[in-house]
């Protein structure tokens, strides 16, 4: 949390210095606060849909691959316990079976 309060001092304090804002406007001045509506040339509530969409896509594919990596890591598990000597073969269909 400390940090975030020192950079945003920092940030603070150097912002309207002539060396940021030259760095700012070097290229084009006129993109210097533009927004990525204008910069694209969109509708902002497209731009809006499109990225909201992006996340709920983003989401569903995390969701579904950290499920599937679950299974898969419980079953590695449950063969490194059976070979370990842990559990024994019929403690271990009873507990895949979910008995």
């Amino acid at each position: 949390m400390l940090g975030f309060l020192t950079g945003g001092l920092i940030f603070g304090l150097i912002y309207r210095t002539d060396l940021i804002q030259w760095l700012l406007t070097a290229g084009r001045p006129e993109l210097a606060y533009a927004k990525l509506p204008d910069l694209l040339g969109v509708d902002p509530l497209l731009l809006t849909f499109v990225f909201a969409e992006a996340i709920l896509i983003f989401l569903y594919v995390l969701g579904k691959t950290r499920a599937r990596r679950r299974d898969v890591l419980e079953a590695a598990v449950e063969r490194e316990r059976l070979e370990a000597g842990l559990i024994d073969a019929a403690e271990a269909q009873t507990q895949g079976t979910g008995d």
